[in-house]
């Protein structure tokens, strides 16, 4: 089984930083549906919700900080990118990674097809209703897009979607004109 090649204390070890996780991630649910329900209409206005302070530290940090052990923390690198579908445990947020281990202790269902399944769904949606789609193109350069189209390279498109790692979106400039 899973255990296999853990040392007792490894396995009191990985006992006690899941049960710390999962009070963690509930204290974190919690919290997100209160706000969420908090105000009338449904939800929180934007501004008023409250970023708890795991949001600005990484699942790796703060796995790091429950246990030394670097093999506990490997394991516990797997157990996030199986019930949280990130592989980057230095970048994912504590909070995320918390409440995603909370919910995925009920157990995770996978897409009949894969996450593929989801993107050609999309893509079918998007044409049938008349939307151009424009994949693997380069981005130079956005141009301003206060006088309500985006501008990408020589095009012109009333929405752009940068679906590419943030850092190469920054770098592209007039990120604060885009929808």
């Amino acid at each position: 089984g899973w255990s296999q090649g853990f040392s007792v204390g490894q396995m009191l070890r990985i006992v006690r930083v899941m049960l710390t996780m999962n009070r963690a991630g509930r204290r974190l649910y919690r919290a997100q549906q209160r706000q969420t329900s908090g105000t009338e209409g449904g939800g929180a206005a934007p501004n008023q919700f409250h970023r708890d302070p795991l949001a600005s530290r990484s699942i790796q940090e703060w796995v790091a900080e429950q246990c030394a052990d670097s093999e506990v923390q490997q394991f516990f690198a797997g157990m996030v990118r199986l019930l949280g579908y990130s592989a980057d445990v230095d970048r994912l947020s504590a909070d995320a990674a918390l409440i995603q281990f909370h919910l995925g202790g009920a157990g995770v269902h996978y897409l009949h097809g894969g996450w593929q399944t989801i993107v050609e769904e999309l893509v079918a949606a998007n044409r049938a209703a008349g939307v151009q789609l424009h994949f693997n193109s380069g981005v130079a350069d956005l141009i301003d897009a206060s006088a309500g189209a985006a501008g990408v390279n020589a095009g012109e498109f009333d929405y752009v979607v940068l679906a590419c790692d943030p850092r190469r979106a920054l770098k592209t400039g007039h990120l604060e004109h885009l929808v």
